[in-house]
């Protein structure tokens, strides 16, 4: 039988409830608390992580090349997050089927987000992904991804407008 994939894209993302933290998630009625011991955490690198792994690099040689300093970039991660127009990471929702036709033993569905996520960075290059999560716990078969941008960046040619670039959408 055919089944709708939906897909939802552009929202800041929440770790703490994607990981299914009590203090955040206990209390929110579509989520089954007894069926959360069934989900799955694929990757789960914190965001500030991230942004170390990815940016670092290319922030240690722009801050090199600084001679005020207070051009330098202290923390690439807050200058982020205190941006009124950007989110440190989104987050992608996957989900197949709805809750008529997907169960919580839907083999064939959590495959083929398996599947999706074993080849998100081959597909997707410039993008990081910091968390997969499988929510079993809903009654949905769905697939929660944070991720962050990660462009190739050559600083050395204009290192001078690091801070407030931006990349193409």
């Amino acid at each position: 039988m055919p089944k709708i994939v939906s897909v939802h894209n552009g929202s800041a993302a929440n770790r703490e409830y994607n990981r299914r933290n009590p203090r955040t998630t206990g209390q929110m009625p579509h989520i089954q608390q007894d069926l959360v011991h069934h989900n799955e955490t694929w990757i789960d690198i914190p965001v500030r992580e991230a942004y170390k792994q990815i940016f670092q690099t290319a922030v240690d040689d722009y801050n090199r090349r600084q001679s005020r300093p207070e051009r330098k970039i202290r923390d690439y991660y807050n200058q982020i997050r205190k941006s009124a127009k950007k989110h440190t990471a989104y987050e992608l929702i996957i989900q197949i089927g709805d809750k008529n036709d997907t169960g919580l033993s839907a083999d064939n569905e959590i495959s083929c987000l398996r599947e999706y996520y074993n080849n998100w960075q081959q597909r997707n290059p410039n993008l990081f992904l910091c968390g997969a999560y499988l929510h079993r716990d809903e009654q949905e078969r769905q697939r929660n991804a944070d991720i962050t941008e990660q462009i190739s960046y050559d600083v050395s040619d204009r290192a001078e407008n690091f801070a407030e670039w931006e990349p193409e959408r």
